[in-house]
């Protein structure tokens, strides 16, 4: 078996996402300007955006309420934070290695937690989102497990699939998806807005439609807390995001999910026309 450890020379990540949900901060809009000014010597771009939170009744109808959030990014794009007053959402289009991700991270809540103290937290989550195609020789088979593909069936031909997954390891949930059907979106739904903002309007968002043998793999890593958690420091999340990293990470390079040819050519061992 060969090593699945280490940096992809030709990673299939595309974009890593980081939150952190807490009850409401009622102040943070007038804190975000202290915020930013001291976090703008790494992310000096600021950008006011709108989230819609959909608020649902039982004996009423759903209205979608506007709720501000801020976007601090790097000068040009590949990283930053979207801060709201009720989750901060970190990402970057530039993975190496977590630890470095780790460091955005980690930059951005010692400043939150400078400003307010404490937060009381209601879930946290690292995601991954990948994407790759099988070379013109090759099938999608030559990389997943069987078991993740669409299952055959006599006189029948697999022409693509959209699949999920749910895996639990004590309190820590991994949602897993898998879409590998022609003309579908090549970006997940719920992160399109998100992806067009980052990329400003000097580079719209052009949604390309998956390939035949091309593949969207989405982890989501969470842990959710039912009653918040009041947490005093930045090292309570970080041991918490850590831990869904390993989850993540864990699954995206075992054996019984990728093969060993996945690894070959995503390490730069095997090239693939």
């Amino acid at each position: 078996m060969n090593d699945r450890s280490g940096i992809l020379k030709n990673s299939p990540l595309k974009y890593a996402l980081a939150s952190v949900r807490f009850a409401p901060l009622a102040l943070l809009p007038n804190q975000i300007p202290e915020i930013h000014g001291r976090l703008r010597e790494t992310l000096p771009l600021l950008q006011q955006v709108q989230q819609q939170i959909q608020i649902v009744g039982l004996m009423a109808p759903n209205f979608p309420q506007a709720s501000h959030a801020w976007l601090i990014m790097s000068s040009d794009r590949s990283l930053g934070a979207q801060i709201g007053t009720e989750q901060i959402l970190f990402f970057t289009t530039t993975y190496k290695r977590f630890t470095d991700f780790q460091t955005l991270i980690l930059q951005c809540l010692e400043v939150l937690f400078d400003v307010v103290k404490f937060l009381d937290i209601t879930a946290v989550g690292v995601r991954y989102v990948d994407r790759f195609k099988a070379g013109d020789s090759e099938e999608l088979s030559n990389y997943m497990s069987p078991s993740f593909l669409t299952p055959r069936v006599s006189s029948f031909e697999p022409a693509g699939g959209l699949s999920q997954y749910a895996y639990r390891i004590n309190d820590e949930r991994l949602a897993v998806r898998f879409a590998y059907t022609a003309g579908i979106p090549s970006i997940p739904v719920d992160l399109m807005g998100l992806i067009a903002t980052i990329q400003g309007p000097a580079q719209p968002l052009q949604i390309k439609a998956l390939e035949e043998k091309e593949m969207l793999l989405d982890m989501d890593a969470s842990r959710n807390f039912l009653i918040p958690q009041r947490v005093n420091s930045v090292v309570e999340i970080d041991k918490l995001l850590d831990s869904l990293h390993k989850r993540a990470n864990a699954f995206f390079r075992h054996d019984e999910v990728f093969t060993e040819h996945a690894f070959s050519v995503w390490k730069g061992e095997k090239h693939v026309a």
